[in-house]
């Protein structure tokens, strides 16, 4: 019965997330080392590589945030399908014991990420065919506007009027024309908790009524409850972005938060299945053993029942929203404002100026810039 206790730690990619939102991008880097195991050799490598992407991507090195995305995507096609010995742990211990496989709106969002790593590269050609993937790839509940936008982008401007068109209709966008891709990253994902659903417990308390009506001896250890994920949401910074002096408003926007939430809520029942099973297993437990040990299993599954918690693993890296902005500006030095600060940017002639802005707090800002 001891098999049921474990402790928990502090999770990594919380503690990257927090270096890399700070700026400190070697220290976000050194806390995903697992990131250069081999993926077979590590259930969570999908989440060490996607965290690490980040890392790369925001400090302006695609070459190895274009890899790290690969391998990450590689790893969630090798994870996709839980083993029988993980389902198994998920159900008598918890739900983290299997593999961390990025859900369908985490893995479109690294699709977006490696290809605007290809661009910041020059390699147009790379950009284009991963966003055409997820076109052509993915369910349509699932397909990601940032990235129908991004295919769009990259028609236009090889002269495909005709399907950029069709894509821009699809996200109901007047076909925007300029030669600036701002990409405002914007705020914190959400995080998750682990907490005791309140519903639980009253089910549970009327479960030991019904068996102690069948002459089967209560046991506490079911009044805990089961664990759920719950979502919780940083403040995001204000929708504010002034160039020149001129307010401008974001030709898409993509709501990673709300993503997560329709996510979440899609898992509960299943979620809520395997957390119920378990529960009964460990009653089971307490039930079978000789009535002289019972009181002391129940404290067994007492502890363990406590220390159970739900899966919180996550993307931690990702903004809570994103911004598009499709702009027209003059060649030259522009003044760029987001929120109370001010930075120059420099537009160049006749290329596809990209410019990221990332912007985890109304205070931590950073910004890089580099033309397709």
């Amino acid at each position: 019965m001891f098999l049921f206790l474990f402790s928990c730690s502090v999770p990594y990619y919380q503690e990257a997330a927090t270096k890399l939102r700070e700026g400190h991008f070697q220290d976000a880097e050194k806390k995903l080392a697992k990131a250069d195991l081999p993926y077979t050799q590590t259930n969570e490598a999908a989440l060490f590589l996607l965290s690490r992407a980040m890392v790369y991507f925001q400090s302006g090195d695609y070459q190895r945030s274009c890899r790290d995305f690969e391998k990450a995507l590689d790893a969630s096609d090798y994870y996709q399908q839980n083993s029988p010995i993980e389902i198994a742990g998920q159900t008598l211990l918890q739900d983290d014991i299997g593999a961390y496989v990025p859900p369908p709106f985490e893995q479109a969002l690294a699709r977006f990420y490696q290809a605007l790593s290809f661009l910041h590269q020059g390699q147009e050609n790379n950009a284009a065919a991963t966003v055409y993937y997820l076109e052509n790839h993915l369910h349509p509940k699932d397909q990601n506007p940032l990235t129908s936008f991004l295919l769009a982008t990259l028609l236009q401007k090889r002269g495909d009027c005709s399907n950029a068109r069709i894509l821009y209709s699809r996200l109901k966008i007047e076909p925007p024309r300029g030669n600036v891709l701002l990409v405002h990253h914007r705020g914190i994902a959400p995080h998750k908790k682990s907490e005791m659903a309140a519903p639980s417990i009253l089910s549970a308390a009327l479960l030991e009524k019904i068996l102690q009506m069948n002459d089967v001896q209560p046991a506490l250890s079911t009044l805990t409850g089961v664990p759920i994920p719950v979502l919780y949401h940083p403040t995001r910074p204000p929708q504010t972005l002034k160039i020149d002096h001129k307010l401008h408003q974001p030709a898409l926007i993509y709501d990673i938060s709300q993503a997560a939430e329709n996510h979440l809520e899609a898992e509960m029942p299943w979620t809520a299945a395997r957390a119920a099973a378990r529960m009964l297993l460990r009653r089971g437990v307490v039930a079978s053993t000789k009535k002289d040990y019972q009181p002391l299993a129940d404290i067994a599954m007492l502890i363990s029942n406590i220390a159970t918690q739900a899966d919180t693993r996550s993307w931690a890296m990702l903004p809570s929203c994103i911004d598009l902005y499709h702009l027209d500006l003059q060649p030259g030095q522009h003044q760029i404002q987001v929120g109370r600060q001010t930075y120059t940017i420099t537009i160049q002639p006749k290329e596809l100026n990209i410019v990221e802005i990332f912007q985890p707090s109304s205070e931590n800002i950073f910004i890089t810039q580099e033309t397709s």
